[in-house]
């Protein structure tokens, strides 16, 4: 079984490359977008999972968690 931390590291990975793609970074988008975009590419299964994936990653410098409702994730 994989490690949760493992598994969250390579699902914020995945979404930092699917966003780079997309060409989003400068944006600021809810869980909700991020999921539509990144959904298939970064096996995350819902919006409440890719803002668990971020938040478990607010520190770092590739992304920035902007508090409200809902909150807004920016990718540098």
């Amino acid at each position: 079984m994989e490690n949760p931390s493992t598994k969250r590291d390579t699902q914020f990975e995945k979404i930092l490359r699917v966003v780079e793609k997309e060409g989003l970074q400068g944006e600021e988008l809810t869980a909700s977008q991020i999921h539509e975009v990144v959904e298939d590419e970064a096996s995350v299964s819902s919006p409440h999972e890719v803002a668990t994936v971020l938040g478990y990653h607010s520190n770092d410098p590739a992304v920035k968690v902007k508090e409200g409702s809902p909150y807004r994730y920016e990718f540098c």
